[in-house]
């Protein structure tokens, strides 16, 4: 291959990792040959073959993969869960990695894999639903991640390992595997009609109304297991009894009065609310209120354009994308702002998603998110935008316990310990930091975590083998002072 060949390919590369696209062949590639990072969207029709290492590799986001043929490489698809990681893929077939594959959602089937199907790392969701995995060499789902798993209606064939490894985890759901004797013959689907879908006959209650149960549960019981948002927790389980409450007086032929899923997420930043705004679209998903509950999130760059009628047109596609799902927007007071100037190209942004969400009332549920005072002033901007919004929900900052409980989390997640001199230090320290400007909230004691492993291993550096108590203890020198 010339030069300008491979040259070609990795702007290519580049040029895929950069935004959705549609279509293309990507060969080659010496390492991964679709790093996401963070980042949303629709990737479809796109084959990859022979890759360095993985055909597609995420770190974070919630991307959307339709129709992705991959060949070859060490795996299919990695979440690493290095990041919040939240995948749907439709559609798709990996053969012949050497190590994994995954197919999450819709049509897609994996064969020929010598690893595991599907391999979850840290804090990385599934929701695998009617899919195949064939002739895996380790399990078929490798579950390592304390995130929401569900696999339902799956067929498991010709695989080395377990099923599905991890089953014992509390978050994971494990329903309806179908065995080699009743799966149809040469197709991507487990066959079957999905069992998950609401009952709306007004009849009694059946396998998918008990899913639907089971799945709010988990979803609940991942929000409960949050630090602290006392408040917030208990906005959200009223929202639950609400819905609940008011599909029994459906069935039961009484009126139901109309209420906005819409919401005001007010409060610093890293206290939550994107956490709190997946579990809230997958709950309303479960009970059939919203077709998928993905979440897509957005802020002021992402809806606004550079010139008059072009923020229509990219708030309308950003909208397009969250349909079925929720629309999150963080740090919506800057739409409000006019800048110095007569028609700020937000308040353009705001105009568009109030006629958006009266055209699409009952296929996407919008979040705003930002500071309470600022906010005020935002759903002032528009008068239909204020009606659409009828509930605000508070996040408060952390107290320095909870942020240690944070960093304390973190430490046992990632097989570290803390002494308790070190818990008393990071204490004082967190108490210090809350006084600090722009410390971050949950966001600061995930970094003073981190700068904590790091510090670990500047001063384990020169120790030739180290033993393992060593390379798992947090001491107090490893804290940053104020400031770093």
């Amino acid at each position: 291959m010339s030069a300008w060949e491979r040259a070609k390919r990795e702007a290519v590369r580049r040029q895929v990792c950069s935004r959705p696209v549609s279509g293309g062949v990507l060969r080659g590639a010496r390492e991964d040959a679709l790093l996401i990072q963070a980042a949303a969207g629709r990737y479809a029709n796109i084959r990859i073959e022979d890759s360095g290492r993985y055909g597609v590799r995420v770190q974070g986001g919630s991307p959307t993969f339709t129709g992705l043929t991959i060949t070859g490489g060490e795996g299919g698809i990695v979440l690493d869960g290095a990041l919040d990681t939240d995948v749907r893929v439709e559609d798709t077939t990996v053969r012949g990695a050497s190590q994994t594959g995954i197919a999450t959602e819709g049509s897609g089937r994996l064969t020929g894999t010598t690893g595991s199907a599907v391999v979850l790392g840290d804090q990385s969701r599934l929701d695998m639903r009617a899919e195949m995995a064939r002739g895996c060499g380790g399990d078929g789902v490798q579950v390592e991640t304390d995130a929401p798993v569900v696999v339902q209606g799956c067929g498991f064939v010709d695989v080395g390992g377990e099923p599905v490894r991890g089953v014992d985890r509390p978050l994971v759901s494990v329903r309806a595997t179908q065995s080699p004797d009743n799966l149809p013959e040469a197709t991507g689907s487990a066959g079957g009609d999905r069992t998950d879908e609401p009952d709306h006959s007004g009849g009694s209650s059946g396998p998918g109304e008990a899913d639907a149960v089971t799945n709010v549960d988990a979803a609940l019981a991942e929000l409960d297991a949050m630090i602290g948002l006392a408040a917030v927790k208990r906005e959200v389980r009223t929202l639950v009894h609400l819905i609940r409450v008011s599909e029994q007086r459906r069935r039961a032929n009484l009126p139901v009065l109309p209420m906005s899923r819409h919401l005001v997420f007010t409060g610093p930043p890293g206290t939550g609310k994107t956490t709190v705004a997946r579990i809230y679209g997958r709950l309303l998903a479960h009970f059939g209120l919203l077709s998928k509950g993905q979440v897509v999130e957005v802020t002021r760059v992402d809806l606004v354009g550079e010139y008059l009628g072009s923020t229509a047109l990219k708030t309308s596609a950003v909208f397009e994308r969250a349909l079925g799902g929720v629309l999150f927007v963080d740090e919506a007071s800057t739409l409000g702002r006019t800048f110095g100037i007569g028609s700020d190209l937000g308040l353009e942004a705001i105009d568009t998603l109030v006629k958006l969400m009266e055209d699409h009332r009952d296929e996407v549920v919008v979040i705003v998110a930002g500071y309470p005072a600022e906010m005020d002033g935002v759903l002032a901007t528009n008068p239909g935008l204020a009606s659409r919004f009828t509930r605000t929900i508070e996040f408060a900052d952390y107290s320095p316990e909870e942020l240690l409980a944070i960093v304390s989390g973190l430490a046992a997640q990632h097989d570290y310990d803390l002494t308790k001199a070190t818990s008393a230090a990071v204490l004082e320290r967190l108490a210090e930091a809350v006084e600090q400007p722009n410390f971050g909230n949950g966001r600061g004691a995930r970094k003073l975590f981190g700068v904590m492993v790091e510090r670990q291993a500047e001063r384990l550096a020169d120790l030739p083998t180290p033993s393992s108590e060593q390379l798992r203890l947090l001491l107090p020198g490893d804290i940053p002072p104020v400031g770093h």
